[in-house]
């Protein structure tokens, strides 16, 4: 069973690029991946699914883009297995994507409001060793709370 997060990006993604940083971290691809990418490490697991659609969802949309402070050109999908060490997997992927390109993340559980964030706070929680980056967000990693 696995999870999904979904990085919401204000500007276009070149599909190739973006699939070529997941293979410089050690991802493979190509006929026979679950998605279009995959990072593994032992039995832990992040699928990358390239589907460059937006959200359509308005409430949602809205958060996306008062985070971004801009409209939504394109999203995709991390797949996490829940086997340990698979969200920091997928904290790899999105550290090293935050280097060419603007997004935030949604960890797919909560309301858009608290379960949209951005890398910056998602990079504190991975510093400090928080139990979960994505998911349950506690008292402190809240947007409102300041996390």
């Amino acid at each position: 069973m696995a999870e999904s997060v979904f990085l919401a990006f204000g500007e276009e993604v070149d599909r190739d690029r973006f699939i070529g940083l997941v293979a410089t971290l050690g991802g493979v691809t190509g006929p026979g991946e679950r998605g279009d990418a995959r990072l593994s490490d032992g039995y832990a697991h992040v699928w990358v699914h390239l589907t460059d659609i937006p959200e359509d969802d308005p409430d949602e949309l809205a958060v996306y883009e008062a985070r971004l402070g801009g409209r939504v050109a394109a999203e995709i999908e991390l797949e996490i297995s829940r086997t340990k060490g698979s969200e920091q997997l997928a904290w790899r992927i999105i550290d090293a994507a935050s280097r060419h390109w603007r997004f935030v993340v949604f960890n797919g559980h909560d309301e858009p409001e608290v379960g949209v964030c951005t890398v910056d706070t998602l990079r504190s929680r991975a510093e400090r060793g928080a139990g979960s980056i994505f998911w349950p967000l506690s008292a402190g990693d809240r947007p409102e709370d300041g996390g």
